[in-house]
């Protein structure tokens, strides 16, 4: 399902690749993925990570014929609802197009990725 929401672009084989070997892994109770649908079409995704000082919020996704519409703020916000403990801070990897999703919930940049491949 989370492959369809980027069925002929670009990053259609990298994440396909990526997630047939995340979905080998056994997650266990503290990772959480979550999809969001609109007339049983996904169209959003989220992970939660629960760790043991903070949490952590990864591939928040929208699909791109419906960017723009709210879907992943609505995603994001949903995430951060499912934070229980709120004196642990929240972490996330952020992409460029993510960035002003983030901003407007308040988080602050602290350092920057570098991906090697």
């Amino acid at each position: 399902m989370f492959i369809s929401l980027f069925e002929g672009t670009p990053e259609q084989d990298a994440l396909e690749s990526y997630f047939n070997k995340f979905s080998q892994v056994k997650l266990g109770p503290d990772v959480q993925m979550f999809i969001g649908c609109i007339d049983e079409i996904a169209v959003t995704t989220g992970l939660l990570i629960k760790g043991k000082d903070s949490y952590g919020i990864y591939d928040v996704m929208t699909k791109e014929t419906v960017r723009g519409k709210g879907y992943g703020s609505e995603m994001f916000q949903f995430l951060l609802s499912q934070t229980k403990d709120k004196q642990k801070p929240v972490i996330l990897q952020a992409s460029d197009d993510g960035k002003n999703i983030y901003k407007r919930f308040e988080f602050i940049d602290v350092g920057e990725m570098v991906v090697f491949e």
